[in-house]
């Protein structure tokens, strides 16, 4: 029966050895495999090690398995945006890594758009399984039946994981690498599967996993300075393929890396790196132990502590105002209850993954610098203290080469992420074809066809096809919608059949994908919005005046048949007949009699296409004044005309007349009430700019306004919907101001 070891304050061995890269977390574009431009073949990686006090860059290029570095940058933290390896302030991060990737540009003489990165393993979890496969006769293992043995196992890990974790989605953690400690083959060891035949076949692994938060933190960080995370590994693993080689791990080794923030401790035994683990005591409780001392802030004890254990004095001043000084090796006896703490815990937690004292250990990182910790350490273990060892410098300079200083402890995990990144196999077969194009698996499990159509480079928009636009509009004051036509079906295929988007996929699977048809936007005629169209022109009073029964848009009357746009105002109008003008132009017909052609008519009377309507006081209403609502003097002909019948153009920018309409020609010409526009409004939807036309009688523009014009059917969700003005949540009904920056899209999408 399979048996699950789960250590979740730990760490799982990633790397068996060199030919067993750690899988990467985003695939690296075919596109930097080019060589660079002027330079050689062999292609240029740049490492940073984003840690607790400091971000370190390292680039260089691999020559005979040998790390020829080019350039080095160091940048330390101003304020505490790192804490135990965990990015806390994004922003306050990307800035110092900002100055990093500028000052290793500058000195390369070449912009950077990819980086290798290392992780934490604060929060890391690791568990080990088993999995075995039946061979048919005569079969051949081939490196595709050996990654499928492996990544099933890996799968019984994350299982367990998220029992234990008791989640029950899918991408709650990221597998950052795993590490086989033995194959079988009808149980005899081999240390290769590949070529054997026989009947039964059988795998053991450790697998590690980070939460999906830490990842995101840590790719978040690198997109604000421009840089795609080509790669992530573990700073204890990177640790120590620069520390301890392949050809030592036969031998049981530990190795301990005491940054800032957390003491990162492998081990390794029978040529495979076998556990890992982590202190959370490191170098800032040294540092807060001055502080307490000393009464200083931190970046002065920071100071203090680089020099510990020196007998000359120490010139300081404190958080009071008061200078002050302090022997080093006075202050080193001082706060020696907090170093002997720290290596309480590396010597406990050391003993605890491996079960006795290793036969030597490496210290790295730059809490390694401590006086005396070696024999600290080595008291600690009950071992000799000359098997305890700060730097493994010798070794480090096995594997890399370069003109500046960096084989000391401080540069163990930033050389080692190159040196990872550079080894790393190119023909590893945890990936699946995606139209004959080979893509890399993620860390996410499980994975399925619509994972990999997104590593393929598909947006959710190309995956599951676009929705036709919807047309809003307004008619009679009610907003109303029309919907796009759906799109089409997409043409899927997995290793040859038809399947679903979320069928499960693993290595060396072939998936074929043919994008769905977008969908058609809505097309919507006036006659359609409106209904049927009898539109007649009379003029009353002079001016010319829609009646019938029509359907006017932005107050103009069109052709049945012409289309409208989104944002249009419709108005329906029905005057056919001297009563319903009246009650539309708000015409008193106690106060006024009607004329049509001349002719004086009642309320009854039918309107046609073409009558000359005119409004004249009754005779027994001696003195009235005219209502200047609707009634006009030849005065204000100029001004308030036009006003009234002038309409707003969208797509020019210019108020113009409607062709079909004159000016009033007599004294008494202007009594159709006036439809003012506001300004267009000039937004940035998902950072493309967008011109918001003009609304009637100068509404305010509003959040929902920008629905249409974006691709979201909220009928079919992608995920959260992300909703945003000026990087804040925002209401439908929002009132958007020129220049706002908006957003719209899913959680999984980026705009």
């Amino acid at each position: 029966m399979m048996k699950k070891v789960f250590r979740p304050a730990g760490f799982g061995s990633l790397i068996r050895d060199y030919s067993r890269p750690v899988r990467r977390l985003i695939r690296r574009p075919a596109a930097e495999h080019k060589p660079a431009p002027g330079g050689t073949e062999e292609e240029l990686l740049f490492a940073m090690d984003i840690g607790t006090r400091s971000v370190i860059g390292i680039a260089g290029r691999m020559r005979e398995d040998i790390l020829e570095v080019e350039a080095v940058a160091v940048e330390e933290h101003q304020k505490r945006a790192v804490i135990d390896g965990q990015i806390q302030d994004i922003r306050e991060t990307a800035k110092i890594a900002l100055k990093v990737k500028q000052q290793m540009e500058e000195k390369l003489g070449r912009s950077l758009t990819q980086v290798y990165i290392a992780a934490a393993g604060r929060v890391l979890k690791t568990g080990e399984a088993e999995q075995e496969a039946d061979l048919l006769p005569d079969q051949e293992i081939d490196a595709s039946f050996v990654a499928k043995l492996e990544y099933n196992a890996i799968q019984k890990v994350y299982e367990g994981l998220k029992e234990e974790d008791g989640r029950d989605g899918n991408d709650s953690f990221y597998c950052v690498g795993h590490s086989v400690l033995h194959y079988q083959l009808d149980h005899y060891e081999f240390s290769t599967l590949i070529g054997h035949k026989g009947e039964k076949a059988s795998v053991r692994i450790i697998a590690t996993f980070l939460p999906r938060a830490v990842v995101d933190s840590l790719n978040n960080t690198m997109a604000r300075i421009g840089l795609t995370v080509a790669g992530l590994t573990l700073e204890p693993i990177a640790a120590i393929n620069a520390v301890i080689p392949p050809d030592l791990r036969r031998m049981n080794l530990a190795l301990v890396d005491i940054g800032a923030g957390t003491a990162d401790i492998a081990v390794c035994e029978s040529g495979s790196v076998s556990a890992y683990t982590m202190a959370t005591v490191a170098g800032d409780e040294i540092t807060e132990a001055i502080m307490e001392e000393c009464l200083t802030d931190f970046a002065t004890a920071e100071e203090l502590k680089r020099k510990l254990g020196d007998p000359k004095p120490m010139a300081f001043t404190n958080i009071l105002g008061y200078a002050s000084e302090i022997q080093g090796d006075v202050l080193y006896q001082r706060i020696l209850p907090a170093v002997t703490h720290m290596v309480k815990v590396v010597g406990e937690k050391i003993s605890g993954i491996n079960g006795k004292p290793p036969m030597a250990v490496f210290l790295v990182g730059g809490g390694s610098r401590l006086p005396d910790l070696c024999a600290m350490v080595a008291k600690e273990l009950g071992i000799e203290e000359n098997r305890i060892a700060v730097g493994g410098s010798a070794n480090m300079m096995k594997q890399a080469s370069a003109r500046e200083d960096i084989f000391g402890p401080e540069f163990a995990t930033p050389l080692g992420i190159a040196v990872t990144a550079g080894r790393q196999d190119k023909d590893d077969t945890f990936h699946v074809l995606v139209n004959g194009e080979r893509i890399a698996m993620p860390g996410a499990w499980e994975m399925r066809v619509q994972d990999a159509l997104l590593l393929a480079g598909y947006k959710y928009s190309q995956i599951m096809g676009r929705t036709g636009r919807t047309l809003i509009y307004e008619l009679d004051g009610e907003r109303r919608f029309k919907r796009g036509s759906l799109p089409g079906v997409a043409l899927v295929t997995h290793n040859g059949n038809p399947c679903a988007l979320g069928d499960l996929i693993v290595p060396g699977d072939q998936v074929v994908f043919q994008p769905p048809a977008a969908g058609e936007d809505a097309v919507l005629s006036l006659e359609e919005a409106g209904g049927a169209q009898a539109p007649l022109m009379i003029r009353v009073n002079g001016v010319p005046y829609p009646a019938g029964r029509c359907t006017l848009v932005n107050g103009r009357i069109a052709e049945p048949e012409s289309l409208i746009r989104s944002m249009d105002v419709l108005r329906q109008i029905a005057v056919t007949s001297i009563d319903e003008l009246c009650r539309d132009l708000q015409i008193n017909l106690d106060l006024y009699e009607i004329y049509v052609n001349d002719q004086k008519v009642d309320g009854s009377a039918s309107l046609e296409d073409g009558d000359l309507v005119e409004t004249r006081v009754r005779p027994d209403n001696t003195g009235y004044e005219p209502d200047p609502q609707w009634f006009a003097t030849e005065e204000d002909e100029g001004e308030t005309s036009g006003d009234m019948l002038r309409v707003y153009d969208g797509e020019s920018g210019e108020d113009t007349f409607p062709d079909e309409y004159d000016e009033g020609e007599s004294g008494l010409n202007s009594i159709v009430p006036p439809v003012t526009y506001g300004k267009p409004l000039q937004v940035y939807l998902n950072g493309k700019a967008l011109l918001l036309p003009a609304k009637e009688e100068g509404e305010a523009h509003y959040f929902v306004d920008v629905f249409t014009y974006v691709d979201i059917d909220t009928k079919n969700p992608r995920g959260a919907l992300v909703q945003t003005v000026n990087g804040k949540e925002a209401s439908y009904v929002l009132e958007l101001a020129d220049g706002d920056e908006v957003f719209i899209h899913w959680d999984t999408e980026l705009p």
